[in-house]
């Protein structure tokens, strides 16, 4: 086995997870903040004195918060750990595999690439709440908004 393959699969990996987790991280402020000015659209539009009106301050109100206090939060929150290790280490494994076949001329390279990529797939999903995390969330928000 030669440490200087293993070293270069281990950097690529690295790179990937971290490349991966800054943009998912991004993506879901940029969703947040075009929710928002969504909604200040529309607030401009209705009258002050209907409950719609209300409706929609608050919820303007708890995007602000959501989007000031994600700025202040971890930068990469991991919802799903097995997704995280085991597409890491399937990525990591494959990547070295794959080197080293390509190192062979082996076509068994074109496999262990398939499995890299599988495990980069998985690795996105470990920064994603679940559904069951979003559907509490929006049960909890309805009923703090409730009279």
């Amino acid at each position: 086995m030669d440490s200087a393959l293993v070293i270069q699969a281990l950097g690529i990996t690295i790179t990937a997870i971290l490349g991966i987790a800054s943009y998912s991280s991004r993506s879901s402020i940029k969703r947040l903040k075009e929710e928002l000015k969504l909604d200040l659209e529309i607030l401009e539009k209705l009258e002050q004195r209907s409950e719609n009106h209300n409706l929609l301050t608050k919820k303007i109100g708890e995007l602000f918060e959501l989007i000031y206090k994600s700025d202040q939060k971890q930068k990469f929150h991991i919802y799903n750990w097995d997704d995280l290790l085991i597409g890491g280490g399937l990525t990591a494994f494959s990547m070295y595999f794959t080197l080293y076949a390509l190192e062979r001329e082996s076509l068994w390279s074109l496999l262990a690439a398939f499995f890299v990529i599988v495990g980069l797939g998985m690795i996105p999903d470990a920064f994603k709440p679940s559904e069951d995390d979003e559907k509490s969330s929006l049960t909890n928000n309805s009923i703090k908004g409730a009279p």
